[in-house]
């Protein structure tokens, strides 16, 4: 019977996600190893390459956390509240993501390589996730009837170039990062699917 694990790959994915986007795909494996206090062989025992490992730790989940919440809504309070709660859960999300993403293109991984790991890619999940929303939004008479699938991926849109441009820029070209960016894009939403704020 083999030793138990150490070290989970949680843990392992968690570090080696931080170092990757700390200091680049470039990073030697054997840095990471010793950031978790086991040998480089035992890390490709886990994951069988450095390739690997990147993907595992750096691509996005299958489903992004809200989408749960998104499938379940939306409810009957005003929609401008119902957006901004969406807006906030998925710029955190992209806050964290954009780096990750980042480190994988410059890491010579291709979108092509990632993206056929995946059933349905992340993109195309929150989009219909959204969208279905939108939908159930206009059903209830939350908002008009707009293209659906189009609003969800302008809305998306809006909230993730700002977390790429700031990784990209290193530094943020929203002059405030209190919340009156997301705050305003939902206004903006909101008055054009016709609902209330």
């Amino acid at each position: 019977m083999g030793r138990p694990r150490q070290v989970s790959d949680h843990d392992i994915l968690s570090t080696a996600r931080r170092c990757f986007v700390e200091r680049g795909p470039g990073i030697s494996t054997a840095v990471i190893a010793e950031a978790l206090g086991i040998s480089p062989p035992a890390l490709f025992n886990r994951f069988g390459s450095k390739e690997e490992l990147m993907i595992a730790a750096l691509s996005p989940p299958a489903i992004p956390p809200f989408v749960e919440k998104l499938t379940a809504g939306p409810d009957d309070r005003p929609i401008g509240r119902q957006l901004l709660e969406i807006a906030e859960d998925v710029s955190a999300y992209f806050e964290e993501l954009s780096p990750r993403l980042v480190a994988l293109r410059t890491s010579g991984i291709s979108p092509e390589e990632l993206i056929k790991r995946y059933d349905t890619p992340p993109p195309v999940v929150v989009i219909r996730a959204l969208a279905g929303w939108l939908s159930r939004a206009h059903e209830r008479g939350l908002i008009a009837e707009v293209d659906f699938p189009a609003a969800a991926v302008a809305f998306l849109g809006t909230l993730h170039i700002p977390h790429f441009l700031t990784h990209v820029l290193g530094r943020s070209p929203v002059e405030t990062d209190d919340g009156s960016y997301r705050q305003t894009i939902v206004d903006v939403f909101a008055q054009g699917l016709g609902g209330t704020t």
